[in-house]
C-alpha cells in the first residue's frame, strides 16, 4: 500500500467485524507495520490489485445419545483470503511484490460437556524479485469445565490450555532464515465444597521456545519455563 499511503494526503485506517451487530463486543486493536527504505528519501509505489474473499460460517450441530448421557457439539468455521499485487520504485530496481493471505477461524463447543476448542491461524505469503516470506500465525485455544454433584456437595474444575505459534520462513538467492516463537500456558482451577466447607486449588504454568536457524543450521535457541 506504500503507493496510496505516501501520496502526501491524509488517510484513515480502520478494521471492524465482518457481519458484526450491535450486541457483539470485540476488542480490536490494530497494528501496521512500516519499514523504512534507507537509500531513499521519498519512496513511491502502485497497488496494481486487490482481491478479497470471504466464507462461512460454516456451522454444523450434531447430537449423541448414549444411555443416560446426551451431549450436543456445535461448530463454525469462517475462511478470509487476500491477495495483493503492487510495484515499489526505489534507487537500485524497481520491485514487484504480491501478498497472499488466508485466515481460518474454528470454534467447537459442547454444550453437555462445557469443553470448547478454538482454533485461528493465518498463513501469510510475500515475495518479490528480492525475497520469498512464508509467516504463520496460530492461536489454538482449549477450555474444559468438569461439574461434579454428590450428598454432600460438589465441585468444580477447570482446565485452560493456550499457545501461540509464530513462524516464519524468508528465501533469498544466498540463504535461508527461519525462526518460531512459541507461547503455551496451562492452567487448572479446581473448587470443592462438602458439608459446607469450600476447598480452592489453582495451579498454571507458562513456557516459551524461541529458536533461529540460517540455511538449515542453529543459530539461537531458548527456553523459558515459569
Amino acid at each position: 500500500f506504500v503507493g496510496i499511503l505516501n501520496d502526501g494526503n491524509n488517510h484513515t485506517i480502520g478494521i471492524s467485524v465482518l457481519n458484526n451487530t450491535e450486541s457483539g463486543v470485540w476488542y480490536i486493536t490494530p497494528v501496521l507495520i512500516t519499514w523504512q527504505d534507507k537509500h531513499e528519501d521519498y519512496v513511491e509505489g502502485t497497488l496494481d490489485s486487490y482481491s478479497f474473499d470471504f466464507g462461512g460460517p460454516i456451522t454444523t450441530t450434531s447430537e449423541t445419545e448414549s444411555g443416560f448421557e446426551w451431549n450436543e457439539t456445535y461448530s463454525a468455521t469462517l475462511f478470509a483470503s487476500a491477495h495483493l499485487l503492487g510495484n515499489k520504485k526505489g534507487s537500485i530496481a524497481n520491485v514487484s511484490s504480491s501478498s497472499q493471505v488466508q485466515f481460518t477461524n474454528r470454534n467447537i463447543f459442547n454444550y453437555t460437556t462445557q469443553n470448547q476448542v478454538t482454533d485461528f491461524k493465518a498463513d501469510m505469503e510475500l515475495s518479490s524479485s528480492a525475497f520469498t516470506r512464508n509467516h504463520v500465525v496460530s492461536y489454538p485455544f482449549y477450555s474444559s469445565i468438569t461439574t461434579i454433584f454428590n450428598d454432600t456437595g460438589f465441585s468444580i474444575i477447570s482446565d485452560i490450555n493456550y499457545s501461540v505459534v509464530i513462524s516464519s520462513y524468508d528465501v533469498t538467492e544466498d540463504s535461508t532464515l527461519f525462526y518460531q516463537n512459541t507461547m503455551a500456558g496451562d492452567a487448572i482451577y479446581s473448587k470443592n465444597t462438602v458439608n459446607g466447607r469450600t476447598n480452592k486449588d489453582e495451579r498454571g504454568i507458562t513456557s516459551q521456545t524461541y529458536s533461529i536457524e540460517k540455511s538449515n543450521k542453529d543459530c539461537f535457541s531458548q527456553d523459558v519455563l515459569a
